[in-house]
């Protein structure tokens, strides 16, 4: 499942979804580019998770 999305660490626009954790907060969409990075939809959160 390909999603126009760019990953927050690379930049890269081949972003695939990987399916939903569950955190405390209530659920997050995972998603992971060709270079294998993981982020999630949540803005603020990808950019945090890609420094």
């Amino acid at each position: 499942i390909s999603v126009i999305m760019e990953c927050p660490r690379c930049g890269s626009d081949d972003v695939r979804k990987l399916g939903h954790i569950i955190s405390r907060r209530g659920k997050k969409q995972r998603y992971q580019c060709i270079n294998g990075h993981t982020f999630y939809n949540e803005k603020d959160y990808a950019v945090k998770k890609g420094k």
